[in-house]
């Protein structure tokens, strides 16, 4: 993996990791958002609705008895009339009930307000003949239908109260439902921020190794490379010294010689024939002189490529410290930001 694909990951991965994390927090709290609108528009109108019941069934009674102990009369009779608009509220309130309850599924809830609703009609017949017997018959005729309206009313409360516990139990079920939600919410929320965290500080340290270590492995072999070619340049400037003192010999013993040949040149013309092969033999000397001479020339051309390459290397190994340097100083960075 290349130095950019992995600064490239360093930056990104946090980033998605945010991302996600807000797209999970998000959708968490979406959640929560609809449990608690299910707890306020499902149960809480449902215990509302149930303690409605409760007070018309109370209202109902309290009519219907100050009825009977008026006897529907003195401009007192509108006792029924009041205890009938409670009545019609109450089948009014089972009604909304039932759809409540439909809406949410609640069929057993939906048969058990099926129930109240016969023994509500009991009690309301039974309510109704006790103020009619007080109020035609006397007080002697009401009392004997008393009884039943108890009954009746035992009967209701029995039935009906442990139907409004039932509601709030729901409803207080479904605000610990939420109450939990929201913990989890809080629990994922910092679990996720510390993973993300702490996972982003070990790539960010793993891309930092794995990229400074090829550059420290890459320095020492340039170093190594470089000292073992200034060894070799030194080298070649010790043996192209030893070749020109050599040549500077050799030139010398060829001036020796042509002087030789010059003394020997006016000797007889019977060594005449001996003293051109001499001067054949200082002529080829001279060219391997000569040629001596232009190696040389070539040697220094070579010895200063290469002090020049060695220059460059040099040049080329303080910029990969530097870089190595700045690379050090930026993963720093990166570790302290995250």
């Amino acid at each position: 993996m290349t130095i950019k694909r992995k600064l490239g990951l360093l930056s990104a991965i946090p980033a998605i990791g945010l991302a996600l994390g807000v797209v999970a927090t998000v959708w968490i709290i979406h959640g929560t958002s609809d449990k608690i609108r299910d707890c306020r528009d499902q149960y809480a109108e449902e215990i509302e609705l149930a303690r409605q019941l409760q007070l018309d069934v109370v209202q109902v009674q309290q009519f219907l008895t100050d009825y009977s102990a008026t006897r529907g009369q003195d401009g007192l009779d509108d006792g029924i009339i009041e205890a009938t608009k409670f009545h019609d509220d109450f089948l009014a309130s089972v009604k909304k009930f039932k759809v409540l309850a439909a809406i949410g599924g609640e069929a057993d809830e939906t048969l058990e307000m099926d129930a109240i609703t016969e023994v509500f009609e009991k009690y309301w017949v039974a309510g109704n003949q006790m103020a009619q017997a007080y109020a035609k018959d006397g007080t002697a005729a009401g009392n004997k239908t008393m009884p039943a309206f108890d009954q009746a009313a035992e009967n209701l409360s029995g039935r009906l109260e442990p139907f409004i516990k039932a509601q709030s139990g729901q409803f207080h079920d479904a605000l610990a439902a939420v109450q939990n939600a929201n913990l989890w919410v809080n629990r994922a929320v910092v679990l996720g921020g510390v993973s993300l965290a702490a996972f982003t500080v070990l790539f960010s340290l793993f891309c930092a190794r794995s990229i400074t270590t090829p550059i420290h492995t890459a320095v020492e072999l340039l170093r190594d490379g470089t000292q073992h070619t200034t060894t070799v340049a030194k080298q070649i400037a010790s043996d192209s010294t030893t070749l020109a003192e050599g040549a500077s010999a050799q030139a010398a013993t060829i001036e020796e010689a042509t002087a030789s040949l010059e003394q020997m040149s006016s000797m007889t013309k019977r060594n005449a024939e001996n003293a051109s092969k001499v001067n054949d033999l200082s002529r080829e000397a001279r060219q391997a002189a000569d040629k001596g001479a232009e190696d040389m020339e070539a040697m220094s051309s070579a010895m200063e490529a290469i002090k020049n390459s060695s220059d460059d290397i040099a040049k080329i190994i303080r910029t990969i410290d530097e870089i190595a340097f700045q690379t050090n100083i930026l993963a720093l960075n990166a570790a302290v930001e995250a």
